[in-house]
């Protein structure tokens, strides 16, 4: 059998300021550690169409008229949150010695946009924690880690959650 050199020099960590998230991090530190690889730190927020779907009458009627400005504040206070939690992330790994991270927000259905940018980025690898859904939770609410491991252009590492 042929030798094959491994190296991630590109790691794609996704973190949506869960705590279930978190998880991840250890093993995002330690491979990036090992093989002095950058880290993009990617969360998906939903689209302005998303929003929009969510906010349906009797929420945002006002009289017939619909409150686009509730729409755009729900969609940049997302953008916001986002961009504060990976930044919090950003700063936690920093203070255990990663320092080339780059913090990314992508906008539409978490596992097409994991995978996508893992492409676009030509990602070594890409870390996800799962839920630990199964049966009918995961067949009802569809599984971002099943869409990420099935599509990937690279190995995917699923960080399943650990009692405390």
């Amino acid at each position: 059998m042929k030798k094959v050199a491994i190296a991630y020099n590109k790691i794609l960590l996704t973190h949506d300021g869960s705590k279930l998230a978190s998880f991840a991090l250890p093993h995002a530190f330690k491979l990036a550690q090992v093989f002095n690889a950058k880290i993009i730190l990617v969360q998906v927020i939903d689209t302005m169409m998303q929003v929009t779907a969510k906010l349906q009458p009797p929420h945002i009627n006002y009289g017939g008229v619909y409150a686009t400005d509730d729409m755009e504040e729900v969609y940049e206070n997302q953008k916001a949150e986002a961009l504060e939690n990976l930044a919090e992330v950003k700063n936690e790994l920093a203070t255990i010695g990663i320092q080339n991270i780059e913090i990314k927000i992508a906008e539409g259905s978490p596992g097409e946009e994991i995978v996508d940018l893992a492409k676009r980025q030509k990602c070594d690898l890409i870390i996800t924690s799962t839920r630990g859904r199964s049966g009918l939770g995961r067949a009802l609410l569809g599984s971002v880690a099943d869409h990420v491991v099935r599509n990937a252009p690279c190995p995917v590492l699923l960080i399943h959650p650990q009692e405390e």
